[in-house]
């Protein structure tokens, strides 16, 4: 065919090609165009010609990056990331298209794409040195300083929203403003979360979840924001001006601040949704000794649970016990508590066999043993070994992974982080859980991620004394039982 006579031209031809196409105007010009773009460079990269022109793709060809996110070799990722961009361009339905199709430089944002793996062959951070690889490109097709400047950004960026969403604590002012200093503008900002969109689904389209969507859209909404006209105003201090209480049912702006102001954990009004903030003050004002008190609400791939009950050890530990047993698989987790006592638990979960919201037999039962929970009839840690016992061989092993559980004390201003890689299995979460409530250590925010039967779960928590896990024989004390019960 075609292909193979160009493969077979191209040793011949490359040196003209290098000088004619490879440099010069001619390549972004190519770039910037409309029409099919990601299909001819893929023909080009069959034809053994895009590494002619790009020599910073060739290494990529048949590339293998070992994890499991990553579905396909290198190359076709990168390819696969332009085919998404531009299908989003011809899809006026699509969330995206807006983003597409009021990029400044196509051509720009066309090579960042191309070029933003080209260093995951070479030791190193792959961002910073395919940044670096990047703008050495640029200087070959023409493009301009400013976006010379734009590509670089964006290679060396296109990490960093992923990141902030699956292993971050977004309540956390440091970490927006860290996103704010190193973003800097709206169109930046549009284009990075365009890549970061591509970049993600061309790994596999499975990967990017009806849950995931929406945190990063919250992520996207939170930053615009404060990149605009909002300045520094945190979101709850914006949701709560525009509130206005449409009857007596519903709580006062001046319970909702006192409220929040009781409210220990500094992340909570701004790491919880505001409907979910007046749901916990209509719990509260309604709490009873011994009771708890539970809010659902439905999304359209997911349910926000809140609890509210008077604290005691392990009381999270226990509604991910319930939830986990009820059918629900968690997807993230925030703990608080208020001065007096009072705990609100919340978790986004969805159901574990069939995704999205809880449906209304699960949602009975439930409440049912929430209410046995509080009566003292119901143990979270029976009702989980028999879920375990009748799960215990639906799920294949994973065989050879390496398992992690990793303390950082630099993400966080008065927290720990703690990063686990290990198997997944039945009840994994409630285990892990179960360990870090026998070490003494309070849990404010939990993020729970499942690929290729693999766990990738973050914690931010505290030890027995408040703050940050400082004491490095008691860490390692804790990390030793969660690596032994991770591999049992």
């Amino acid at each position: 065919g075609i292909i193979s006579l160009i493969r077979a031209a191209v040793p011949s031809c490359s040196a003209a090609v290098r000088r004619d196409f490879a440099r010069g105007p001619f390549f972004r010009t190519f770039l910037e165009g409309r029409a099919r773009i990601a299909r001819l460079l893929t023909l080009m990269h069959e034809a053994e010609l895009l590494g002619v022109v790009l020599p910073e793709f060739e290494p990529l060809t048949c590339f293998a990056h070992f994890d499991y996110v990553h579905e396909y070799t290198v190359d076709s990722h990168v390819l696969l990331a332009l085919w998404e961009f531009e299908d989003i361009e011809r899809d006026p339905d699509s969330r995206f298209h807006p983003l597409a199709v009021q990029m400044k430089s196509r051509a720009a944002f066309r090579l960042a794409a191309l070029l933003h793996d080209c260093a995951k062959p070479l030791d190193g951070d792959h961002s910073v040195i395919g940044a670096q690889m990047a703008r050495s490109a640029c200087g070959r097709f023409g493009f301009s300083e400013e976006e010379v400047d734009f590509v670089e950004f964006l290679v060396r960026e296109h990490l960093i929203l992923s990141v902030a969403v699956r292993h971050r604590d977004m309540a956390d002012a440091n970490l927006i403003s860290e996103l704010i200093r190193r973003i800097g503008t709206r169109d930046r900002l549009n284009a990075l979360f365009l890549l970061t969109h591509c970049d993600i689904r061309a790994t596999h389209p499975a990967n990017w979840t009806g849950y995931l969507d929406e945190c990063f859209w919250a992520l996207y909404a939170l930053l615009s924001k404060r990149l605009e006209m909002h300045g520094d105003t945190p979101p709850f201090e914006q949701a709560l001006a525009v509130y206005h209480p449409s009857g007596s049912e519903e709580p006062s702006r001046a319970a909702i601040r006192v409220h929040c102001e009781r409210v220990q954990d500094p992340g909570y009004r701004n790491g919880t949704d505001f409907q979910t903030i007046l749901a916990h003050v209509s719990l509260a004002e309604a709490h009873r000794p011994g009771e708890i008190g539970m809010h659902i609400v439905r999304h359209e791939t997911h349910c926000t649970v809140s609890f509210v009950a008077d604290d005691r050890p392990g009381m999270l530990r226990d509604f991910s016990g319930i939830l986990t047993a009820s059918g629900q698989s968690i997807l993230s987790g925030r703990g608080a508590m208020r001065m007096d006592g009072v705990v609100f638990d919340t978790f986004n979960v969805c159901n574990a066999w069939q995704g999205g919201p809880m449906d209304a037999e699960r949602e009975e039962l439930l409440r049912t043993r929430v209410a046995g929970l509080a009566a003292g009839t119901c143990s979270p840690e029976a009702l989980m070994r028999q879920f375990r016992a009748s799960r215990a061989r639906s799920m294949p092993p994973a065989v050879g992974v390496p398992v992690f559980a990793r303390f950082d004390n630099d993400l966080a201003q008065t927290a720990t982080t703690l990063e686990i890689r290990a198997p997944d299995k039945p009840g994994l979460l409630y285990e892990i859980l179960s360990i870090l409530t026998d070490f003494g250590c309070d849990i404010r925010f939990i993020i729970v991620s499942t690929q290729a039967n693999m766990a990738f779960d973050v914690f931010t928590i505290t030890g027995p004394g408040g703050g940050r896990l400082m004491d490095e024989a008691h860490r390692d004390r804790l990390q030793q039982h969660l690596l032994s019960s991770l591999t049992a």
